[in-house]
C-alpha cells in the first residue's frame, strides 16, 4: 500500500497584488481542493498564510513550511502559482532554485494548483524561467506603478500613499467621475489651528529660540504633533527642512535603497508640487529659518583615544573605552559594564577618567 502524501498549504500576498492573486482565503481554498483531489492528506499544523513582499525568501511562515518538509512533517508543499512562494529580484532566481533543493533533498516537494511542474532537472529549469519571469513582471509592475506616480505628481495630485499626513493641513479625498476624472480633492488644505502653530515655530526657530525652548513650551501648553505625542527635536527640525510649508511639495525626494536604508535623491529628480499645498510661511520666513537652524549645527570631530581598549577596570579587569558627552565637549574612558542599569548585579560601578588627564593633544 502506497504511503500517504501529506501535504502543507502555503498562501502569501502582498499589498500590490491581493486583487491579481485573491485573498489568503481564497488561496488556500484553492490549494486545499487541490490537496483532496490528489488524494493527500492535509496537516493543519502547516496551513500557513502571510502578507509580506515575495522578493526574498526570509518570511517566517515560508520558513516555517520549509523546516515542516525537511523535518518530515508534510510531504509536499502546495501553493497557487509560483510567486506566491517567491517573486524574485533580478538575478535572484538561484535563490529559489536552492529552496526547491533543499526541500527535494529532504524527500518532499512543491506543486502548484495552477501551474505543472515537470519531475527532476528540467522541472528545476522550468522553474528557473518562472522565478525569472515573475521577477520581470514584478520589475515591469514597479515600472508602471512609477510611472502613473510621477504623472500625478506632475499634475499636483497626490499619488498612493503620498501627502495625506502632515502637520498644518487637512488631506481632501479624491473624487473622481464615472470615467475616473478627477472632480476635486487629492490636495492638501490649510488646518487654520495647526498652521498657527506652524507659523509660531518657523518665527521663533528664525528669531533664535532654541529647538528645546520650543519643545518644552509647547509641551508645557499640551499641544500635540500631528500623531498626538509629544514634540521633541527631530519633529521641529523636520518640519523647518520642510518645503511644503512653503508651498513647495517635494515628489522622489527620497529614494529607498533598502528594506533600512533610505537616501536623498539628486535635485534634478524632484518634482515639484507646487499646487498640492498651499503655503502657510512666505519662502523669506522659511529661509531665514533654515540658516538659522544651520548656524547651530554642531561641528562634530572624530576623537581618536589613544589608550581606549588598553586600560584595564580596577574594578573588574575589563578593557576600558572612550567616550564622549555634549558633542564632544567631555571626553573620558569607561569599563563597558559600567553602562548597565543601576542596581543590576552586572554594573560595573567604577568611576570613569577624563581622558585629557591621561592622553591629552
Amino acid at each position: 500500500m502506497d504511503k500517504k502524501i501529506i501535504a502543507g498549504l502555503y498562501a502569501r500576498v502582498s499589498t500590490d497584488d491581493e486583487k491579481f492573486e485573491g485573498t489568503l482565503e481564497t488561496q488556500i481554498n484553492e490549494a486545499r481542493n487541490y490537496a483532496l483531489d490528489k488524494g493527500y492528506e492535509i496537516n493543519e499544523n502547516f496551513v500557513l498564510t502571510e502578507q509580506m513582499t515575495g522578493t526574498t525568501l526570509e518570511r517566517p511562515e515560508l520558513k516555517k513550511i520549509k523546516q515542516g518538509a525537511i523535518s518530515g512533517h508534510i510531504d509536499m508543499i502546495v501553493a497557487l502559482v509560483p510567486d506566491r512562494l517567491f517573486r524574485p529580484k533580478e538575478n535572484k532566481a538561484v535563490d529559489y532554485l536552492k529552496f526547491l533543493a533543499d526541500v527535494k533533498e529532504s524527500g518532499a516537494d512543491v506543486e502548484f494548483v495552477k501551474s505543472q511542474r515537470a519531475e527532476g532537472d528540467f522541472g528545476l529549469i522550468m522553474d528557473a524561467i518562472d522565478t525569472i519571469s515573475a521577477g520581470k513582471e514584478r520589475k515591469a509592475f514597479l515600472e508602471r506603478t512609477t510611472r502613473a506616480k510621477t504623472k500625478l505628481a506632475i499634475d499636483s495630485e497626490a499619488p498612493a500613499g503620498f501627502g495625506i499626513g502632515c502637520y498644518g493641513y487637512f488631506y481632501e479625498d479624491k473624487k473622481k467621475d464615472k470615467q475616473g476624472t478627477l472632480i476635486s480633492g487629492g490636495r492638501r488644505t490649510i488646518n487654520p489651528d495647526q498652521a498657527k502653530i506652524v507659523k509660531r515655530i518657523f518665527q521663533e526657530v528664525a528669531s533664535g529660540k532654541s529647538r528645546n525652548q520650543i519643545i518644552s513650551d509647547l509641551n508645557a501648553e499640551g499641544i500635540p504633533t500631528f500623531a498626538g505625542a509629544k514634540w521633541v527635536n527631530i519633529t521641529v527640525t523636520r518640519m523647518i527642512r520642510n518645503e511644503t510649508y512653503k508651498g513647495e511639495t517635494i515628489f522622489r525626494k527620497n529614494k529607498r535603497v533598502s528594506s533600512s536604508r533610505i537616501e536623498k535623491n539628486s535635485p534634478d529628480q524632484h518634482i515639484i508640487m507646487k499646487d498640492f499645498s498651499p503655503a502657510i510661511v512666505s519662502p523669506e520666513i522659511w529661509e531665514r529659518a533654515n540658516v538659522t537652524l544651520n548656524k547651530r549645527k554642531v561641528i562634530r570631530t572624530k576623537r581618536n583615544f589613544l589608550l581606549s581598549g588598553f586600560l584595564e577596570c580596577d574594578n573588574c579587569g575589563k578593557n576600558m573605552t572612550g567616550h564622549s558627552q555634549s558633542a564632544g565637549r567631555f571626553l573620558y574612558y569607561r569599563c563597558p559594564d559600567n553602562s548597565k542599569a543601576v542596581g543590576s548585579p552586572d554594573r560595573c560601578n567604577t568611576t570613569t577618567i577624563r581622558a585629557n588627564r591621561i592622553d591629552p593633544h
